[in-house]
Formats: structure tokens, C-alpha cells, sequence
């Protein structure tokens, strides 16, 4: 049965940070102008869609330099960043990936990759700031857009990070998110077929993002 005080003060609640972070305003009024060097730092795109017609977004966190990162952008703009990137996505991805798809498509996929990523990246505060952050906004006011996390060769220290972004999110949320010690082939190629899935991530796609990525 709907809780309908708890629905409503979620709507208030909703409300009062659209307005507070000027949402509707964010894909006019805000500039990027360090995005290539970022993604030097830290490399990430979307990359064609999964076997749903979802658009797909790629994190190689195994080739994050976190020195090189904040040398370009701060924490501030990278939040700011993720906040126009969801809009985006809610405003152009998805629209156009129902209409290639002829059929509704409202969630994304994301992989995230955590070969070699080492203690110190978890550790380090500006990151989790980051992290967690990005997992608070994503569960609380975007999480009907969430299809489905797969995370690959996590490390054992990836556990330290779990604990440290669990109470950010629902457990709606934390039971889309998978976690695989090895490549996780497995569950890629069941979400997105091997031409779609960028050859360094096990898949048979070599197009100019994913040479991008074996840079």
C-alpha cells in the first residue's frame, strides 16, 4: 500500500533540491571546457546501447589518475558535471534511445571497471566525497533511471569502498548494482552483446571510443 505522507514529503523533498541546484537551468547555464583532459585523467563515455536499447555508460576506474584529475577540474565542478550528465541523459539519451529502439527505453546501464585500482584511490577523500555524493543523488532523485551496475575485477579492498557508499543508497538501488572479482564477461555479454561492448572490457568492439580506451 502507498505510504502517502512518506510519497509526498519524497515529492517535497525532490522539489526543494531541483530548485536549490537550479536543475532546470544546469545543460544551458553550465560549461565544461576541461572534459577531454578530465577524461584523460579519468576514462569514461557512453558506448551504444545493451541488449534493452539501453544507452551504456562506460567507467574505467582502473585508469582514473587521481593527481592528474584534480590538477584540471576540482570536486565542486566534477558534481556539477554529474548533475548535467544525468539531466542530459533524462532530457536527450533516453528520448533517443526510445526512438532507435521503437520502444520506451527509461534506464541506463553502467559498467564500471576496477582492474588494479589500488587502496589509495578508495581512500582517498576527495574521491569518496565523489563517490558517495554521486550515489546519494543518483538513488534519491534519479533512481527510476538506473537499470543495472555491473562492476568487474573488483579488488578485496573494493570492500572498504561498499561500506563507505551502502548508506548512501536504497536498497532498491543496491540490489541493481553486481559485483564480480573477475572480468565478469559472463554478465556483460548477457546485458550487451559482444559488438557493443568495447574489446578491453572483453567484447569484439574496436570503434574510435574504445581505441580511446586502450590508450
Amino acid at each position: 500500500m502507498l505510504d502517502v505522507p512518506k510519497a509526498a514529503a519524497m515529492y517535497e523533498e525532490f522539489v526543494r533540491w531541483h530548485k536549490e541546484q537550479s536543475v532546470d537551468s544546469v545543460l544551458e547555464d553550465f560549461s565544461y571546457p576541461e572534459l577531454e583532459r578530465v577524461i584523460e585523467a579519468w576514462p569514461q563515455a557512453w558506448h551504444k546501447t545493451d541488449k534493452r536499447g539501453r544507452p551504456v555508460n562506460i567507467q574505467l576506474f582502473s585508469r582514473l589518475n587521481v593527481e592528474a584529475l584534480f590538477e584540471v577540474t576540482s570536486e565542486e565542478r566534477l558534481i556539477r558535471r554529474g548533475l548535467w550528465v544525468l539531466e542530459d541523459l533524462h532530457q536527450n539519451k533516453l528520448p533517443a534511445c526510445s526512438r532507435d529502439a521503437g520502444h520506451h527505453v527509461g534506464r541506463v546501464t553502467i559498467v564500471i571497471d576496477l582492474k588494479n585500482v589500488g587502496i589509495s584511490t578508495f581512500t582517498n577523500s576527495r574521491v569518496r566525497k565523489i563517490l558517495s555524493h554521486f550515489a546519494h543523488v543518483f538513488s534519491q532523485y534519479y533512481p527510476e533511471y538506473l537499470g543495472q551496475v555491473i562492476i568487474v575485477n573488483a579488488p578485496v579492498s573494493f570492500k572498504i569502498v561498499w561500506q563507505l557508499l551502502g548508506p548512501f543508497m536504497d536498497e532498491k538501488t543496491r540490489k541493481k548494482i553486481s559485483i564480480h572479482r573477475g572480468d565478469g564477461s559472463e554478465s556483460l555479454l548477457e546485458a550487451i552483446d559482444s559488438e557493443d561492448l568495447p574489446a578491453v572490457l572483453g567484447g569484439s568492439c574496436h570503434c574510435k571510443v574504445c581505441k580511446s580506451f586502450s590508450r
